[in-house]
């Protein structure tokens, strides 16, 4: 077949495939893209809606606690007075506090003070008289015990958003002396004020189902309904439900887009495979052909004088004459090019004295959500030599810097193949080990500590030094958690360094989080780590006894 047949047979099967490309990718990939798009929006939107109601419970919960850690407080649940009454449990303060409901009992479970909206609560046990005492089979009971607690409950007034704190002196010193608590219901013009805030048409519901999932439901092309659940603090099998119903105008356009673009790709495609093939066949088959006869001439003899160029003024005419030297200069510059390539990438992400990696490699690696996997144990290490700044002082510089390259090759020897050894900056280094649970942590804290205490320094291996380890190990569970929030995970590491230095050096702490905390938050200070420890979202894991270990600088003795 010859070569213009042959073009308006391809020109042709190319139309027919244009097409069904295009109907292929607007039904399958645009189409379905589309609708995860709106999915994806769906559940960020229910999210939106969970995340508020989480706001507002935060908020109550912050609003508890400034009343219970108040001395007014304290005194008037040890002995309430009027003095206290008038001057702070008045209506007025439901309404600046943007409450529904005020309970304060004391420590023997006794309600010594109760205000709340007259319009809601008329029934159900948050209607107890003041001086009644809560009963241990109350909904709340477990609060009044805990102290500290904050949830969503089902009553007979509807939902209701309860926080608690327990009552002490304001520098938290002294006797647990009762419970404060702050109620809001989420009452139809509550929700209807917190829909209109965000913009979101959504419903709440009490439902009684186990699944907890979050679903989104296209109806139609034109409706979509999205459900999520909380569940609620007093009732196992109920759920607080939310639900949202929406309109899809995105896909409507969508569809109207894609029928419009087959239309108008089939008919610019006729138009141009036509003209396409009068150009190409004046402009490129003969020239080609005129090309293939010097190739196949070329080629038989094998001699690059024997090429005779084509006679045009323009591409096809510099193609011929520069056919010959452009496999040999492309494959000479490709192989140059590569090898810069690969030189300047190894040098960007390379500390130039230690020969590990730089900081820039550690963001780059973190940023990187391929780089995770979950789920899986990850322990970042942070460690320093030990009264590093003498070493420079005393024997210089160049001593110096001969025992950071010599520290870096007893880490590279002491840590796994696989563990990423990074310079941060001066004397710290940070390193990350994956698939390592807290034992491997501590083995590995324990054998550089040793190594380090008995490794010889400096040009002729006489300065003894000793470094500090800190570390935190946490279970990531999903890649976009990690990427978002590793940064709060080195800082821990960070901090467990200091409380290492803090008691006294040549020593390793390492934290260990009993809870994933999924909305990142993380200690960002020392003096807070005892607390978490305390509340069990932190594990302490450290040859030192927990009293010997000291958080801030202040309490080194």
């Amino acid at each position: 077949m010859k070569l213009s047949n042959k073009l308006i047979l391809i020109e042709f099967i190319f139309i027919l495939i244009l097409m069904g490309g295009v109907a292929l990718v607007v039904n399958f990939v645009a189409l379905p893209q589309v609708r995860t798009i709106e999915h994806t929006q769906k559940l960020e939107d229910v999210q939106r809606v969970k995340n508020t109601i989480q706001s507002e419970l935060n908020r109550l919960s912050i609003l508890a606690a400034d009343w219970g850690h108040w001395d007014d407080t304290y005194l008037y649940s040890t002995a309430p007075n009027t003095a206290y009454e008038t001057s702070n449990l008045i209506p007025e303060t439901l309404e600046t506090a943007e409450v529904d409901l005020l309970i304060i009992i004391n420590q023997e479970g006794q309600i010594i003070w109760r205000m709340g909206n007259p319009d809601i609560l008329n029934v159900s046990e948050f209607s107890l008289t003041s001086n009644s005492k809560i009963s241990s089979q109350s909904d709340i009971y477990s609060a009044f015990e805990q102290g500290d607690f904050k949830g969503i409950y089902t009553t007979e007034m509807g939902s209701l958003l309860l926080a608690s704190s327990p009552i002490l002196k304001s520098d938290s010193s002294g006797e647990r002396q009762g419970t404060f608590f702050f109620g809001k219901f989420l009452t139809s013009e509550f929700t209807q004020s917190l829909a209109k805030k965000l913009e979101i048409p959504f419903t709440l519901t009490t439902s009684v189902i186990n699944d907890q999932e979050p679903s989104i439901v296209f109806v139609d092309d034109n409706t979509a309904i999205s459900t999520d659940y909380i569940a609620f603090t007093n009732a196992l099998t109920l759920r607080q439900q939310i639900t949202i119903q929406q309109t899809r105008p995105f896909y409507q356009q969508a569809i109207k887009a894609a029928q419009y673009s087959v239309l108008t790709v089939f008919l610019v495609g006729f138009v141009a495979c036509i003209a396409t093939f009068f150009l190409l066949r004046n402009l490129l088959i003969s020239p080609i052909l005129y090309l293939q006869d010097q190739a196949e001439i070329f080629r038989k003899n094998n001699n690059k004088h024997s090429f005779k160029v084509l006679n045009r003024r323009d591409e096809l005419g510099a193609l011929s004459n520069s056919f010959a030297a452009m496999a040999k200069d492309l494959s000479h510059y490709l192989g140059k090019l590569r090898n810069e390539r690969n030189e300047l990438e190894k040098t960007s992400y390379t500390d130039a004295l230690t020969g590990l990696y730089n900081r820039r490699y550690l963001e780059d690696f973190l940023n990187d959500a391929e780089n995770w996997h979950f789920p899986s144990t990850w322990s970042f290490f942070t460690l320093d030599l030990d009264f590093f700044k003498k070493v420079n002082d005393q024997y210089g510089h160049d001593v110096g810097d001969i025992t950071l390259q010599q520290f870096a090759a007893l880490m590279t020897h002491n840590f796994r193949e696989d563990d990423i050894l990074i310079r941060t900056g001066g004397e710290e280094f940070t390193i990350i080990c994956r698939h390592a649970e807290s034992d491997t942590a501590q083995k590995l804290a324990e054998r550089i500590i040793s190594e380090t205490s008995k490794f010889r320094f400096g040009p002729d291996h006489s300065i003894a030094m000793t470094c500090s380890v800190g570390f935190f190990s946490n279970q990531i569970q999903c890649a976009s958690f990690a990427k978002e929030y590793w940064p709060r995970m080195l800082k821990i590491s960070d901090l467990a360094l200091y409380a290492a230095k803090h008691s006294g050096r040549n020593t390793w702490i390492g934290l260990e989080c009993n809870d994933c905390m999924e909305d990142g938050h993380y200690p960002d200070q020392g003096q807070e780590i005892p607390q978490w420890i305390a509340n069990k979202k932190f594990k302490l894991v450290s040859h030192l006894a927990a009293v010997e270990v000291h958080w801030t600088k202040n309490s080194l003795a």
